[in-house]
């Protein structure tokens, strides 16, 4: 749980600090169930974040997978193709 909040925390800040944080798209891969409290508190953030954007910043939440394995992940993480990621237990351990 702690490391779920200091990377929503994280994501958020750099988010909201950043001067071309408006009118802009950001993707997240979820590796967990709908119902796991890392997915609850992605789902939260992201409303949070739209609320109080009025809609000018958008998470676009995906389920792990729908854009590739993990190293596939990992790479357009590396790339700056995809903002962030919420692995699952094993899924940076095989890169």
């Amino acid at each position: 749980m702690r490391h779920a909040t200091k990377l929503l925390c994280t994501v958020t800040a750099t988010a909201l600090f950043s001067p071309l944080a408006l009118a802009q798209s950001y993707e997240a891969t979820l590796a967990h169930p709908h119902q796991n409290y890392g997915v609850k508190a992605a789902e939260a953030f992201k409303a949070h974040i739209e609320a109080a954007t009025d809609g000018d910043l958008t998470i676009n939440l995906v389920r792990h997978g729908a854009l590739g394995g993990d190293r596939e992940i990992t790479d357009q993480l590396r790339l700056g193709e995809l903002e962030f990621n919420l692995p699952g237990a094993g899924g940076i351990a095989s890169i």
